[in-house]
């Protein structure tokens, strides 16, 4: 089975042969494909479950639109216009002659071009950026990683990991306390696919997300969400549906990087910290379609630490939408504070100045501790003690 990812959902290709075409197709609630034709390729698509809108041109050249629920099915018969437009979520089953890529889109939300769109036969990926020194959160990442602050007694890092679809490769940025990092990763999510890059020259204070970005270009040639390991959003992360940044509303655009956006959530303008900036702030995750583009704008200004330059011209790109997320600043005191009070934080242990920390991932415990010579004889003691120990 192969898994195309498409803007509005997903694909999953059950057989493809010289004969035939045999498709099981999601559509999101809320989205359609591209009203298009095929010069080639006949298909019948039945409904499995669901209801949706399908628009399909008669032969009198007539688009005809009818609501079809569970249990219908419709032909066609190239070059015939058509689209699907996803009531609710959808299922379709679709078997057709083997053109699979005679697609010729008339419109398309996301502006693809007709045929082949490469990046979508690749599993997008995520891409965390957790190589700075987090110094804003002064004495509470002097020993550890600021992705590794725990919150009800996960780390920062397992909440975000959460959010992500598990088919998904992590490409992650590191530095800082990298080992620890890493080590909680494979250790908390041994079932992800994690690709660690560390990032030259991390510990210099000219050294930024854009460089970061830089070292990672060459595993994410294909699309992908990117979002900073101090970005704690509570909303559930939207689809991969095109280019999008995540916002928020703010009173202080000297603190972040803020968004002009028109009636339809179209960016216009992009300004990094400034005063005279706008009432939207970037907090730091992203989804990019048109990785392309992103990656020329930062090759071009190699020079530049930041991240967003890769959105200063928003005219780039054939669209870049916001989308308001509700989230939480865990890159500083005062807000991870906010934070662990609006989720009802409950450490199993007491904070400790030797910064110990325990760590609960379903049934299992991970400790933390900074000297790992004391973590070692902890080991060495706990193996004449294993059957006295409790199983949980």
């Amino acid at each position: 089975m192969k898994t195309v990812y498409k803007p509005w959902g997903r694909e999953e290709w059950l057989e493809l042969n010289s004969f035939y075409c045999y498709k099981r197709i999601y559509i999101n609630s809320g989205y359609k494909t591209s009203f298009q034709y095929h010069n080639k390729k006949y298909e019948t698509n039945y409904l499995i479950s669901g209801c949706a809108e399908v628009w399909l041109e008669n032969d009198n050249g007539i688009i005809e639109k009818k609501i079809m629920k569970e249990g219908e099915y419709f032909n066609v018969i190239p070059p015939k216009k058509h689209r699907v437009i996803a009531l609710t979520d959808i299922i379709l089953q679709e078997v057709s002659t083997p053109e699979v890529n005679d697609v010729i889109r008339i419109e398309d939300d996301t502006n693809r071009r007709d045929g082949l769109i490469e990046g979508e036969h690749i599993a997008p990926a995520f891409f965390i950026l957790a190589a700075g020194m987090g110094t804003r959160l002064k004495q509470q990442t002097s020993e550890k990683n600021k992705a590794l602050i725990s919150i009800n007694n996960k780390a920062i890092i397992t909440h975000i990991l959460n959010k992500f679809p598990e088919k998904y490769e992590i490409v992650m940025a590191v530095g800082y306390m990298k080992e620890s990092l890493i080590e909680y990763c494979k250790l908390a999510r041994p079932d992800r696919k994690f690709t660690f890059v560390e990032v030259d020259g991390w510990e210099n204070s000219n050294t930024g997300p854009g460089q970061s970005a830089r070292a990672c270009m060459q595993y994410l040639q294909k699309p992908f969400y990117v979002i900073t390991a101090d970005c704690l959003v509570e909303d559930e992360i939207p689809y991969l549906d095109g280019n999008w940044i995540g916002v928020y509303p703010t009173a202080y655009p000297e603190k972040y990087s803020t968004v002009n956006i028109d009636d339809k959530n179209n960016v216009i303008k992009f300004v990094n910290k400034t005063a005279s900036g706008y009432n939207n702030a970037f907090i730091g995750v992203a989804g990019v379609r048109d990785f392309e583009i992103f990656w020329k704008i930062l090759s071009e200004n190699l020079n530049d630490t930041e991240l967003v330059t890769a959105w200063l011209e928003p005219e780039r790109y054939p669209f870049l939408k916001a989308k308001e997320l509700k989230w939480f600043d865990t890159g500083n005191i005062d807000d991870i504070e906010k934070a662990k009070k609006y989720f009802n934080d409950e450490p199993l242990s007491l904070h400790k100045e030797t910064d110990e920390i325990t760590y609960r991932i379903k049934n299992t415990f991970l400790k933390f501790h900074p000297d790992r010579s004391i973590i070692a004889r902890r080991t060495a003691r706990s193996i004449p003690l294993k059957n006295n120990i409790p199983k949980f």
